[in-house]
């Protein structure tokens, strides 16, 4: 199907989007947030990580919005996605497209840092490696977030 779109249409520019599979905080603030929407076929649920991989492979940029936004006293702005568990473990092409877009801002003057956060023992600490893991007994190349 996608080729098909490429194919037919011939966009200049393709970007995909994925709902997250777990609740956010939309769902905290309005009940009623999704309650519409039938239940996803079992079907349809095990092709997403393949659709995932093959855009991937393609070069086709998946958008997301990171969950906090900050501008700190020095006019700096830090873009943060919190992470945990098997997100965090699942989070390398969401983590490098997020050091992409900030590499990419701040050569044109933007004064932007960030990367995954996560929570270890009362503490956040952010990942902004080109290269992103994450191995939670060691965090070796993760910065403490001082706030």
């Amino acid at each position: 199907m996608l080729n098909k779109v490429v194919v037919d249409f011939k966009p200049d520019y393709l970007i995909s989007c994925f709902d997250t599979p777990k609740a956010t905080f939309r769902n905290k603030i309005f009940k009623e947030y999704q309650s519409q929407r039938p239940k996803i076929d079992d079907e349809f649920i095990v092709q997403i990580p393949l659709v995932k991989q093959a855009l991937d492979e393609a070069g086709i940029e998946r958008a997301f919005y990171v969950d906090f936004i900050v501008q700190f006293e020095d006019g700096t702005v830090g873009l943060f996605d919190t992470k945990s568990g098997m997100t965090a473990k699942d989070a390398k092409t969401r983590a490098e497209g997020l050091q992409k877009y900030i590499k990419e801002q701040t050569k044109k003057g933007k004064k932007l840092w960030g990367g995954i956060a996560v929570n270890i023992s009362g503490s956040w600490r952010y990942n902004d490696n080109e290269v992103y893991t994450y191995d939670e007994t060691n965090m070796k190349g993760w910065k403490f977030l001082q706030l």
